[in-house]
């Protein structure tokens, strides 16, 4: 029997991906993406979707397309964005829609036209599922919502993606990431921290000045929740033969993700605060200013649970430290606002003497967690990221060799993979609407001259 690590490697080895049969294979997704507004957590859902295997379809409206193809980095700044309306960018897509347009095939279709809508019902007739971002009840105004839709194909699993519901007081509100982030929380729970007041709801007041993630964090858990969410009315169709219409508002899935926040207000009426780069549930575990050298300055140490505690303060060796060990065994023992103050202070010190390669040599020899912050070109260059195909270079026909983040996670006998990154809006007309909607090259030039699809490439 081989070694554990040898034989891991062996059923994962990213190499060997195309060897494998993909998960969702013979899946179609029908992908419809409104032109008016961002909002990716649709492409998120679907690019997980696209990973795996199923066959998607995106319809773009033949004017504008998916505004995701807008966005990325200036001109200035290497990108292609420039001015929307002046230059279309280059091979039809900016740099974010390039990692979140995937493994499509890309149509243009007029859904505001009754003929274009009668393509959509055409394709939503031989597909398993239909995703949208419109706004509540607007496909079903046009007659291909789920209640039409489903009246065609029963089996039609239908995944609304919205930011706030398909119901409700806030169900109008448009699909701004921002927005999802301050009304669920998250920017409340960041931000600077003063750990030098005498009480905690001191150094809150003190430092109180919320920051949003400095990501799409609300699009993408609700990206990872529409595809969990299709899968799991996947497997219920597997079971009874009855597709359902799956109902994904991003703020719910990122208010998720607030931990036990809830049942303590509940409980004592205490609404949880910034904290800083530590934690108010556990402790050590914080973001520390290390020595800078070639890596970098900050490390973060976590040490909280079980037998790692005596492991750092065995390895930090101070006086204090020593004293600790056996006075605040418990994590319960060191989560109080002293014990917050004096260890993180004692660490800071510590830490500060010492640079990232010797921090990370002292965790892993000692046996506490522990990792320097990294910044893009750190990752991108790390070879167990790049063994794992974490990231990956991809050799794409239009952008050339370019990197990207990889697929996850990773299965014995079958594999996500990135098959192709992106293409032109309307790329795939042609080959599309003649496979599944029976039309003929005469009919396709018939609907480009009326405006009903749009031309490969992009416009009329």
């Amino acid at each position: 029997m081989l070694p554990y690590e040898e034989w891991a490697r062996y059923i994962f080895d990213p190499r060997r991906r195309f060897r494998k049969p993909e998960a969702l294979d013979g899946v179609r997704v029908l992908e419809l993406c409104r032109p008016d507004w961002w909002s990716l957590a649709l492409q998120v859902g679907v690019s997980f979707l696209a990973e795996h295997g199923a066959e998607v379809i995106k319809v773009e409206d033949p004017k504008k397309g998916d505004p995701l193809r807008w966005v990325g980095p200036s001109e200035e700044e290497g990108g292609a964005v420039k001015a929307e309306g002046e230059n279309y960018p280059p091979h039809g897509s900016a740099l974010f829609a390039l990692v979140e347009t995937r493994n499509r095939y890309c149509v243009s279709v007029d859904i505001t036209t009754a003929k274009g809508r009668e393509i959509v019902k055409m394709l939503a007739g031989r597909a398993d599922v239909v995703l949208e971002n419109y706004d509540p009840g607007y496909l079903d105004s046009l007659g291909i919502g789920y209640r039409q839709l489903r009246k065609i194909n029963p089996r039609l699993i239908y995944a609304a993606v919205t930011g706030f519901g398909s119901f409700g007081a806030d169900s109008w509100r448009k699909p701004f990431e921002s927005g999802i982030q301050v009304m669920t929380t998250v920017p409340s729970f960041a931000g600077p921290f003063d750990m030098s007041k005498p009480t905690l709801e001191e150094a809150q007041e003190a430092g109180y000045l919320p920051s949003r993630a400095g990501w799409p964090l609300g699009f993408y858990t609700g990206g990872i929740s529409t595809a969990v969410g299709v899968a799991a009315a996947l497997y219920y169709r597997e079971k009874t033969g009855k597709g359902q219409m799956v109902d994904v508002a991003s703020y719910a899935h990122c208010l998720r993700w607030c931990d036990c926040s809830f049942p303590w207000y509940s409980m004592t009426g205490n609404i949880r605060r910034q904290f800083g780069n530590c934690d108010f549930e556990i402790n050590p575990y914080g973001l520390h200013r290390a020595k800078p050298d070639e890596f970098g300055d900050r490390f973060s140490i976590v040490a909280a649970i079980g037998p790692v505690w005596p492991r750092l303060c065995e390895c930090m060796g101070t006086e204090n430290m020593k004293k600790w060990e056996t006075e605040l065994p418990m994590n319960s023992d060191r989560i109080t606002w002293k014990a917050q103050v004096e260890i993180n202070g004692e660490i800071d010190k510590w830490t500060a003497e010492h640079t990232l390669a010797e921090i990370d040599q002292m965790a892993m020899k000692y046996g506490f967690a522990g990792a320097g912050c990294r910044n893009i070109k750190e990752i991108a260059n790390d070879p167990h990221f790049l063994d794992r195909a974490s990231v990956e270079e991809i050799d794409d026909p239009l952008y050339g060799r370019i990197l990207v983040q990889g697929c996850r996670p990773n299965f014995h006998f079958t594999q996500a993979r990135i098959k192709w990154l992106n293409k032109p809006m309307g790329w795939d007309n042609e080959e599309i609407l003649r496979k599944y909607c029976g039309l003929y090259k005469s009919d396709l030039e018939q609907l480009t001259a009326e405006g009903v699809i749009g031309r490969k490439g992009g416009g009329y």
